[in-house]
């Protein structure tokens, strides 16, 4: 392989992993009718993932910072629209796969008691 065919191999590699990229599937994430990707200046956000049982879907709970009833928990919930039904996910991977597919990136992972029978995943996530 000449010089000039291996520099051609390699632009035609680099093009079409950014076409690829280019053409992953995004979705927008609204927390709270706020879609939190148009937000200036967020580097971090906190994802909260709670189990109810085996089998059952898990509640995605995000924190970037805005005011948050942790009482009721009704509004940091992840819809796919603004005013949309809340996503449901199949766990804590499904959830972060969508942050990743929209440009964020697991950074940390701990756990937090919810209520008295729960316990909550929390996930550190940074925009690429």
């Amino acid at each position: 392989m000449t010089k000039y065919q291996k520099h051609f191999a390699i632009i035609i590699v680099v093009l079409f992993m950014n076409i690829t990229d280019a053409f992953a599937q995004k979705s927008p994430i609204y927390v709270d009718d706020v879609e939190i990707n148009s937000i200036e200046n967020l580097e971090y956000i906190a994802m909260v993932v709670v189990n109810k049982g085996l089998g059952t879907k898990s509640k995605v709970i995000v924190d970037y910072g805005q005011k948050i009833n942790w009482g009721s928990l009704g509004n940091p919930k992840i819809r796919t629209s603004k005013g949309g039904e809340v996503k449901a996910f199949n766990g804590s991977l499904d959830a972060l796969n969508l942050f990743y597919a929209n440009g964020w990136v697991f950074v940390n992972q701990s756990q937090i008691e919810i209520g008295l029978s729960g316990i909550g995943l929390v996930f550190l996530l940074k925009r690429k």
